[in-house]
């Protein structure tokens, strides 16, 4: 098995299992700069794994932000 530089599948599956977790204003920056980063991979049309790789990390951070307990949090906290 091969390292591969892209990590969506990765971020999807952490942020499913809420391992990833993320504030929504700094999930928000993230998911408006890779959708800007997208239009401009689309627009010059860009290699192909790109296309594929930066909707799943899109769709992660928008599954991270969700509200939901962090485990490391102690209730009260």
């Amino acid at each position: 098995m091969g390292l591969n530089v892209f990590a969506g599948d990765l971020f999807l599956r952490l942020a499913r299992t809420g391992a990833l977790v993320l504030e929504p204003g700094h999930a928000d920056r993230l998911i408006a700069d890779l959708t800007a980063t997208l239009s401009v991979v689309r627009a010059r049309r860009e290699p192909e794994q790109a296309l594929v790789e930066l909707p799943k990390y899109i769709e992660a951070f928008r599954i991270a932000k969700a509200e939901r307990p962090r485990k490391d949090r102690l209730p009260g906290r």
